[in-house]
């Protein structure tokens, strides 16, 4: 179901600022996961985990889900996360293919 554009934008623009903190929330969480990842990866097996991996983890996904957290403080986030999130998930998804 489909609304005029001014009402569906005022709607989308409710629903994030309603929804933000658990949206900031779970980033929170995402970024405390992917460090706890790489944390066991170095002592459970010293041997395996190689350069690589860690840098996938801790220069592509950390950087990208610390910016997806600071962006949901500016005035315009509303705006800002979903286009930032689509680039976003391309480019870690293609680090991770890689």
């Amino acid at each position: 179901m489909r609304f005029e554009a001014e009402l569906e934008s005022a709607y989308r623009r409710d629903q994030f600022h309603e929804r933000r903190r658990y949206l900031r929330i779970n980033l929170a969480i995402l970024i405390a996961i992917c460090l706890l990842v790489v944390r066991v990866d170095q002592v459970v097996a010293p041997v395996i985990g190689s350069l690589i991996p860690d840098l996938a983890r801790t220069g592509i996904m950390l950087p990208l889900l610390a910016a997806g957290f600071v962006i949901t403080f500016l005035p315009r986030a509303d705006t800002w996360y979903r286009r930032y999130m689509a680039a976003a998930m391309a480019l870690a998804l293609a680090a991770i293919s890689w």
